[in-house]
């Protein structure tokens, strides 16, 4: 058996007040039934795709109806998100959230002697201590396999810490890690749902999600099944 873990995280357009990382984590095999079904939401939408051919959304393109996604209507946004939503939830996928509030952060560092290094590393661990590891499986070597998109900085906040302790027989958590990998979120469904999730869980994207897709949609359903810590 192997687990495979996606994470992708969001924020404020200057990185000022929140930090959100969103993941998702399941078995190869239900792990292969959603991305089968990603797949075919985003080519009967006619998603933009990526050099490799594989049709891709980027939130934060398509909130703002840029690159790619520059001529779509908010209508044809709001049709696709939601089909998406509808897709994480009809897979047993499990998933969890994290958002650090930055200008809390910044103000507890100087009262306090001992905290986290980064907002990166509360998110991280958050995600990771919340996968699903099946009963028996606690202690299985080479179990995890974790994914973390190739443009930002919680990879190196676990990485780091990985790497250092590995191979070692006494090491505890990280022998239960096989790989820890940045990806092509243009290429990687996986990566893209937790894109999808953290914009919507976001506290400073909400606003603008409610406007654009508005508040009867079924995005918020996915509150009821996330692991969501705010700090």
């Amino acid at each position: 058996m192997a687990i495979r873990a996606y994470y992708d995280g969001s924020s404020d357009e200057k990185r000022a007040n929140w930090l959100t990382l969103a993941s998702f984590s399941a078995t190869d095999e239900a792990l292969n039934a959603f991305e089968a079904e990603w797949g075919n939401v985003l080519s009967q939408h006619n998603a933009p795709r990526s050099i490799d051919g594989s049709p891709f959304i980027h939130m934060a393109d398509a909130m703002k109806q840029g690159q790619e996604f520059s001529g779509w209507t908010i209508g044809q946004i709001k049709a696709l998100v939601f089909e998406l939503v509808k897709a994480i939830n009809r897979h047993s996928l499990y998933g969890a959230v994290c958002t650090v509030n930055l200008v809390n952060y910044k103000r507890a560092k100087h009262h306090l002697r001992t905290h986290p290094d980064s907002p990166e590393t509360i998110c991280v661990e958050q995600c990771v201590n919340a996968i699903h590891i099946p009963p028996g499986c606690e202690r299985a070597p080479g179990l995890l396999h974790l994914y973390f998109d190739q443009n930002e900085k919680f990879r190196h906040k676990i990485g780091r810490v990985w790497n250092r302790t590995k191979k070692r027989k006494d090491a505890g958590w990280p022998l239960q890690i096989a790989q820890i990998d940045t990806v092509n979120s243009r290429e990687v469904f996986g990566i893209q749902a937790a894109d999808v999730v953290a914009w919507i869980l976001n506290d400073t994207t909400r606003s603008v999600i409610r406007k654009i897709c508005g508040s009867g949609l079924a995005f918020f359903s996915l509150a009821n099944y996330m692991t969501t810590t705010r700090s």
